[in-house]
């Protein structure tokens, strides 16, 4: 077996340029989950075709960056650990495992606690820290809608990543079903995340090398589920987000609008707790955000739990909950208690002209 470094990996043993095109022709889900998981995807290195962990995805950032949510460890060096997880059932139930004495309190138990979280970027050398997050307490409790706002900078995106056990809080803990994200193991940061997460991003990161039902069925397969069961599960979630005549196309031949359902069709199929998305409607126009929307507030009135991060007024004013943070800090919260969205719309911009201006907390 050879090794070669590409793009910070470890990537492995040559193969024939047929079955690499073999493969890339077969859809998705017919792929072998073995192939697919652990050690065997394919990827472009220096002009060669090498098998390694990772780079069937990686045909540009946003399918590399897809790829590490849903497949690979976050770790904070830049190579991958000799052991990953391979999608097996027992690693799986490990991962998503909570310890046995927790279960009795779970019942009254947020589902999402944050407790003073703090994020600290210090420069190469030391010489300059800026503090993202400081001492952030909030929780989020079963299938609630919470919107974040606050102004670029505030430290919104730092947050969600930390949700996301994308990246790691300088202090402070959050828990997601009673476990400490901290405390989950590299290898098993990624299938804690199939089990737990779904995300939905502005930009869809949608595979366009992949139909959207192949992009939909991504963290099935990375999880080793059979086919018959993933087509259980997309049926009535393509009936539900309108997308059941749009399936074999690929993202290029759809509406952005379509695409973003696909896309929050790719988040829910696993199951996930919670729902995180990322600026939702920022890449679509007023008719096709308003769809999202409605979408959003129909599988919340289901029971999914949903936090979302928005510039939008109006994407906010949809929400149960809507909290604000500025310089790192919770600033202020609105629930929406027996307001109309059109009362807490102006809330909001209440809230946000003070944010701007500079005022004490309402």
């Amino acid at each position: 077996m050879t090794e070669s470094s590409g793009r910070g990996f470890r990537c492995r043993t040559l193969l024939p340029a047929e079955t690499v095109l073999t493969k890339m022709s077969q859809p998705l889900a017919e792929l072998s989950p073995d192939w697919m998981a652990g050690d065997s995807a394919v990827s472009y290195n220096r002009g060669q075709i090498t098998e390694s962990a990772w780079e069937i995805l990686v045909l540009n950032f946003r399918q590399f960056w897809l790829s590490e949510f849903y497949s690979r460890p976050w770790a904070g060096d830049r190579h991958r650990p000799q052991t990953a997880f391979d999608g097996t059932e027992p690693q799986r139930r490990k991962a998503a495992e909570i310890p046995a004495d927790k279960d009795r309190r779970l019942r009254d138990m947020a589902l999402l606690e944050a407790s003073g979280i703090q994020k600290i970027y210090t420069t190469r050398f030391g010489g300059n820290r800026v503090q993202a997050l400081s001492k952030v307490s909030f929780s989020v409790e079963q299938g609630e809608y919470v919107a974040i706002m606050g102004e670029s900078g505030s430290g919104k995106t730092t947050l969600l990543n930390i949700l996301a056990a994308l990246d790691r809080p300088t202090g402070g803990q959050v828990l997601l079903g009673g476990r400490n994200l901290s405390g989950v193991k590299e290898k098993e940061l990624a299938a804690f995340r199939r089990s737990n997460l779904g995300f939905v991003f502005q930009d869809f990161n949608l595979l366009d090398t992949f139909t959207l039902k192949d992009n939909i069925f991504l963290p099935l397969v990375l999880a080793g589920k059979d086919y018959g069961d993933m087509e259980k599960r997309l049926h009535p979630l393509a009936l539900r987000l309108r997308i059941q005549d749009i399936l074999g196309k690929y993202p290029y031949e759809v509406s952005g609008g379509q695409k973003q359902r696909a896309a929050v069709a790719r988040a829910l199929i696993t199951g996930p707790q919670l729902v995180l998305a990322d600026e939702p409607t920022g890449a679509l126009d007023s008719k096709a955000s308003d769809e999202l929307l409605s979408i959003f507030h129909d599988i919340n009135e289901d029971g999914q739990t949903i936090l979302m991060v928005t510039h939008s007024v109006r994407a906010a004013s949809r929400a149960g909950r809507v909290m604000f943070i500025k310089d790192g800090e919770v600033f202020h919260q609105i629930y929406r208690g027996n307001s109309t969205s059109e009362q807490l719309y102006q809330k909001i911009s209440d809230t946000l002209t003070l944010l701007a201006m500079g005022g004490n907390r309402p």
